[in-house]
């Protein structure tokens, strides 16, 4: 085969080679878009919602603070966790508020601590934080946010 023959085989083939490339069902990288109408409802995108931190005296313990919140429940109820953001130590589970306490050695010499309270939406990497200082003051007489 020469000449044209070989011309058309070569063209046949390359004809053949794009349309198996392009070929319905095949995957592309163009942008996909959905032509979908949403009619009767308003569309948001979702965010979880940090949990506002209030600070008070802890009932029955004047040298000690209740960081408390109100619970997020959209879009689902979240479980949250307090921990010491400087310490070495482990998150513990809460609901709504976390006592802090002051130990012997802040006690003693005084401590300022950053208490951090974590949602996260459970079966998901999402979760949220936020941060409040308290201050322990000498000998644990002050403890205050």
């Amino acid at each position: 085969m020469s000449g044209p023959a070989t011309r058309r085989a070569v063209a046949a083939a390359l004809v053949l080679l794009v349309l198996l490339l392009v070929a319905p069902g095949r995957t592309t990288h163009a942008t996909w878009t959905d032509a979908a109408v949403v009619t009767g409802t308003t569309v948001v995108a979702g965010a979880l919602e940090k949990p506002t931190l209030s600070c008070g005296p802890m009932p029955g313990n004047s040298s000690a603070v209740r960081l408390s919140w109100t619970p997020s429940t959209s879009p689902a109820p979240l479980v949250y966790e307090a921990s010491i953001v400087d310490s070495s130590g482990s998150a513990q589970p809460v609901t709504s508020y976390v006592d802090v306490t002051p130990g012997l050695l802040i006690s003693v010499l005084g401590h300022t601590v950053t208490v951090r309270v974590t949602g996260t939406l459970p079966g998901t990497a999402w979760s949220v934080s936020s941060d409040r200082v308290v201050n322990i003051g000498l000998l644990g007489l002050s403890v205050y946010c």
